[in-house]
């Protein structure tokens, strides 16, 4: 019988935060990834109630582009 669960390698990448306040005083945040591996990566965001419930994905931007609005007001990004 086959194990349900495969163990997956670490990537070896890096998550970077940069945040800001503009002029009107808004907090902004920028992500950046890094991978020290030549290989495919792939990143999942996901929206979620305060509650830790999973309620739908994020529509990634790409370079300099927003990410996609939260589905509902109250929904975070995870």
């Amino acid at each position: 019988m086959a194990p349900d669960f495969d163990e997956i390698g670490h990537y070896g990448g890096k998550i970077t935060f940069h945040l800001a306040t503009d002029l009107q005083g808004r907090l902004g945040c920028q992500v950046e990834f890094s991978g020290s591996r030549a290989a495919r990566l792939a990143l999942i965001g996901i929206y979620a109630l305060p509650q830790g419930v999973p309620v739908s994905s994020i529509q990634l931007g790409g370079s300099g582009q927003p990410s996609g609005p939260p589905p509902f007001p109250g929904a975070f990004r995870s």
